[in-house]
């Protein structure tokens, strides 16, 4: 991951993404979700990059929650899950959702990425892709525990 300064310059974030397969934002911080390896890290902000989540199971897209919370669609794992990202405790916010389309000969989806977000009520909706269909789901918001 790379971003360039106003004079074009680059300068490298992150190295090492296996399958880089989500982005999130605030206006401080910057997270990014690596696909393959299961890693969910805060590449912006104060310091160096560092991981907020391991042993995910195929994480995709993300999003902030109105509760400052991060979410994560876990495609591999068919749920979404939320978190706390000063803690790092992982939470289950919904399970059971069609996702992962199969892709030919084992290459890593990334056509058929699943995607959250959060609207201006805190309802989350989340795109997927199935075997048999694509969804988008709608999920009313829930307070973190």
């Amino acid at each position: 991951m790379v971003s360039r300064d106003a004079s074009g310059n680059r300068s490298t974030l992150l190295g090492g993404l296996f399958v880089p397969s989500g982005v999130a934002a605030t206006r401080t911080d910057l997270w990014v979700a690596d696909w393959a390896s299961g890693m969910v890290w805060q590449v912006a902000g104060d310091g160096a990059p560092e991981p907020v989540a391991t042993g995910l199971a195929n994480p995709e897209g993300l999003a902030v929650d109105s509760d400052g919370l991060l979410l994560v669609v876990e495609s591999g794992a068919g749920r979404l899950t939320r978190i706390d990202l000063s803690t790092g405790v992982t939470s289950t916010v919904a399970e059971g959702l069609v996702m992962d389309a199969p892709a030919p000969g084992g290459i890593p989806p990334t056509f058929v990425m699943s995607s959250v977000t959060v609207d201006s009520q805190g309802t989350i909706l989340v795109s997927g892709a199935g075997p048999e269909q694509n969804v988008i789901y709608r999920i009313r918001a829930v307070p973190a525990a």
